[in-house]
């Protein structure tokens, strides 16, 4: 019998062959933890699928392989949740790196502790030097609480200024039970569609916990949102 899944991680993926490989990779590495990778290629004309099936047949019994016309990143990660059967879901953008111990550090975490969201940090390498994404210690420090709570406090800790609240939904490990319970989905054809799937991920988490733990390697810098943004993407979910 097939151990159950506890962790899935959803990979979109449109023609980013220069990235792919590595990226795949870094999920791969990921151990100690019953894990698919769950990957759609969304319809990618470079050699991008090639990369999908050197994975596929290196690890058949833990890769998932939808392919689709391309219909943009939402419909993507759309498709993964709906395919997922982990426990607790992680979404990796396909020119990005996950560290493996970081992610395991943060797994066991939410695991032991039962938590439906736990928010972590990214490392850039780039152009610049190292550098780990800012977070408001006031964030950091807040025990375990509700998705709601956490979002107030994001909001009173953080400034336009410096944009330090992290917009990124793929900075989060979630419990799939969050989309499934509550018939949250991605927003088909939205630009900048994490900025209103945080704030509506957060208001429906009983218990959440931000980590220091950077578990992403990004290889473009994005700073956070203003926090006007940030306003108008809760007015917006708390309308519907």
């Amino acid at each position: 019998m097939k151990n159950k899944i506890e962790l899935s991680i959803i990979i979109p993926v449109y023609n980013v062959k220069a990235y792919l490989e590595e990226c795949l990779q870094s999920a791969y590495n990921i151990t100690g933890i019953n894990k698919e990778i769950v990957i759609v290629n969304d319809g990618s004309t470079d050699n991008s699928e090639s990369i999908i099936n050197k994975f596929l047949h290196l690890y058949p019994d833990e890769t998932i392989v939808e392919t689709q016309l391309n219909q943009g990143q939402s419909a993507a990660r759309n498709k993964g949740i709906a395919l997922a059967s982990g426990d607790y879901l992680l979404f990796l953008d396909s020119d990005d790196y996950l560290e493996s111990n970081a992610v395991i550090e943060i797994f066991n975490y939410a695991q032991k502790h039962d938590l439906d969201l736990v928010q972590g940090r990214a490392t850039y390498f780039g152009d610049v030097s190292k550098s780990i994404m800012i977070m408001p210690e006031q964030v950091l420090n807040t025990p375990i609480c509700n998705g709601p709570l956490l979002l107030k406090i994001w909001c009173d800790a953080s400034t336009s200024e410096i944009g330090d609240f992290r917009p990124e939904v793929w900075l989060m490990l979630l419990k799939k039970n969050i989309f499934t319970s509550n018939n949250i989905q991605f927003v088909v054809g939205m630009l900048y569609e994490d900025e209103l799937m945080v704030p509506t991920l957060l208001l429906n988490a009983k218990k959440a916990k931000a980590l220091k733990y950077s578990f992403f390697i990004i290889t473009e810098f994005v700073k956070g949102a203003p926090l006007e943004l940030l306003v108008k993407s809760i007015l917006l979910v708390k309308q519907n």
